[in-house]
Formats: C-alpha cells, structure tokens, sequence
C-alpha cells in the first residue's frame, strides 16, 4: 500500500493596511443659555444633530471578494443640559 502525499503552497497578496483613520466630526443645532441670581448661577442647554465620518476604518479581508476599505458613519441628535454654581 503505497500513500502519496501532495504539499501545495498558497500565497495571498493584498493590499497594505493603514492602522489609523482620519475623522471629520460635525455638529448643527441650537443653544441657549443664561445667568441669574447676580450672575452667580448659569444655565445652559443644547439640542443639536451629530455626525462623524471615520474614512477607511473597516479594513477586513473575505475569501469572496478580497481586501475590503469602508466608512464608518456615526450620527444622531445630541441633547446637553448644564447648570453651573458659583461661589464667592
């Protein structure tokens, strides 16, 4: 009984990954704020709409379609409330 054994190599080329992202961030919306009580307190408040846009952060490789570079985009409403005390 006679078992041949056949050794392939394979090699993979992709393209280089960059670790880092570059990020553009963006805010729009509306603020309000006051003093009262002498100017001792301070209240503020916010409501606005956010996005941020990560470029080339997913970096992944599939069997299917090989290396793959997307976006990622973060976005939703953003609602800030500040009360400030101060003393003298």
């Amino acid at each position: 009984m006679n078992i041949f054994l056949k050794i392939t190599n394979i090699s993979l080329v992709t393209t280089p990954r960059n670790f880092g992202a570059m990020v553009f961030h963006s805010l729009f919306g509306l603020g309000w704020d006051c003093s009262f009580n002498k100017n001792r307190k301070h209240f503020s408040a916010q409501l606005a709409y956010e996005i941020e846009d990560w470029l080339n952060y997913l970096q992944i490789f599939t069997n299917i379609s090989g290396s793959q570079n997307s976006d990622l985009i973060l976005q939703g409403i953003t609602l800030g409330l500040r009360v400030d005390f101060l003393r003298f």
